[in-house]
C-alpha cells in the first residue's frame, strides 16, 4: 500500500496543478461515496477493534486498512480523470479510448460499444445533468439523449 499512496499523492500533486479547481469540485461530489466506503470497510469487517470499548460499534483495524486503500484508488481514479480531461480535448477521448482498448479486439472482445458507454460516463461524471433525475423514465431519456450526441461522428478540427 505504500506505493499505491505515493503514486496517488504524486498523481493528485499533478492534477491540481493542472485544474485544482476541478479536481476540487470531482472530490467534492465523491466526497458520499469515500464515506461509503470507510463505513462499510471499517465497521463491517471482522478484525481487532480499533477501541476496547463498545466493541460491536468500533471499526476495526483490518476494516480501515482495507478502507484507506480503497480510498486510495478511488482518489487516484479521480486525479487520473482530472490529467485525462487535461491532456485530452473533449473530442478525442473516444478515439483514444478505442486506441488504447483496440488489442482486445485480437481476443474476440468487441470494444465498440464499451468504448461509447466509457466516454458516456466520463463525459456525465465532468458535466452532470442541470437537475436531479426522478425517476428511471428520466435517466433512460437522458441516456438515450446523450448516446445519440456521442454517436454523431467526430469532425476534424473539433467541428
Amino acid at each position: 500500500m505504500p506505493h499505491l499512496l505515493w503514486l496517488t499523492m504524486v498523481l493528485i500533486a499533478l492534477a491540481a496543478g493542472f485544474d485544482r479547481a476541478h479536481l476540487l469540485r470531482l472530490f467534492w461530489r465523491a466526497r458520499w461515496l469515500f464515506l461509503s466506503i470507510v463505513v462499510l470497510f471499517g465497521w463491517f469487517t471482522p478484525g481487532t477493534a480499533v477501541l476496547p470499548y463498545a466493541v460491536g460499534w468500533m471499526p476495526t483495524y483490518e476494516g480501515l486498512a482495507w478502507a484507506a486503500e480503497h480510498v486510495l484508488r478511488l482518489a487516484f481514479m479521480v486525479a487520473w480523470l482530472v490529467c485525462w480531461y487535461h491532456w485530452l480535448p473533449a473530442a478525442e477521448q473516444p478515439l483514444a479510448l478505442y486506441r488504447a482498448l483496440h488489442w482486445l479486439t485480437y481476443l474476440g472482445i468487441p470494444i465498440e460499444r464499451f468504448v461509447v458507454r466509457l466516454s458516456l460516463v466520463l463525459t456525465a461524471l465532468d458535466a452532470p445533468p442541470s437537475r436531479p433525475l426522478r425517476s428511471l423514465a428520466e435517466l433512460r431519456a437522458w441516456l438515450h439523449e446523450e448516446g445519440r450526441k456521442a454517436s454523431q461522428p467526430l469532425r476534424a478540427g473539433g467541428e
